[in-house]
């Protein structure tokens, strides 16, 4: 599998905001084998699917939050190709109906076959309060005896997510919500991961046999604001064991 991540950055990397020690990020969003598209945020630049990704025709959506989620963006793109568009119910019922678009309801722990992969959503503990009843997901994706764990954003998992992801493991790639930093007082723990709950989910991930040989742990989701400056918050993440995920950047598993 190669894991191509076109955005690795939480919703305070605004344009307004701008850089930080000379790095831009975009909102999240990646792709698998060129096929499998994980969040279309409104950053995504379409040309990215006329020159590398020509072959992209299935979306899978962790949720509505509008640094993850552009209807605009995704009819802009089914007028190019058909797109199978994966996610929970009450996200798929603020699209509007499209030629392109072909709908596949997610649910928790149920596999679905998509586009040749076999992807499992799970779900993820975030706040949705502007789509009441939404429940935000994380993805187990499957193919050719490999398998990836995409799990941004949210913090920490529910029990049976975590249930889920033991009897699934192991993993070829964990990748986490990074979006906050060393900091232990922020209200935003219970909807996202800072580096001391990684610590936590990494010894787990470790001292229960969820990475296959060669597995690695990634963060993604990652805060302008939270983190020390880039390049020194590579340098402690590999410290740590920990892999930082760039603005494209291609990860060959």
């Amino acid at each position: 599998m190669k894991l191509y991540y076109i955005g690795t950055g939480a919703a305070d990397w605004t344009a307004a905001a701008g850089a930080k020690g000379g790095v831009t990020r975009r909102f999240s969003s990646a792709v698998l084998d060129g096929r499998l598209l994980i969040d279309l945020a409104p950053t995504t630049p379409l040309s990215l699917f006329d020159e590398m990704f020509r072959e992209v025709d299935a979306v899978l959506y962790t949720h509505s939050h509008s640094d993850h989620f552009s209807p605009e963006h995704l009819y802009r793109l089914a007028q190019t190709r058909e797109l199978t568009v994966v996610g929970d119910a009450r996200l798929l019922a603020l699209l509007d109906e499209h030629p392109g678009i072909h709908r596949r309801e997610a649910a928790a722990d149920v596999a679905l076959e998509v586009s040749g992969y076999t992807v499992t959503p799970l779900a993820a503990n975030h706040r949705i309060t502007r789509n009441p009843g939404e429940t935000p997901l994380h993805y187990v994706i499957e193919k050719d005896g490999q398998k990836i764990f995409w799990g941004a954003d949210g913090a920490w998992f529910p029990c049976a997510t975590w249930a889920a992801m033991r009897r699934m493991r192991p993993y070829d790639r964990v990748v986490l919500d990074g979006t906050l930093g060393d900091e232990d007082n922020d209200n935003r723990v219970f909807e996202h991961n800072n580096l001391t709950m990684v610590g936590m989910i990494q010894k787990n991930l470790l001292g229960q046999g969820m990475l296959t040989e060669g597995g690695q742990i990634w963060l993604t989701h990652l805060s302008r604001d939270a983190h020390i400056a880039p390049d020194e918050l590579g340098q402690e993440l590999a410290r740590r064991g920990l892999f930082m995920a760039k603005d494209n950047l291609e990860d060959l598993i």
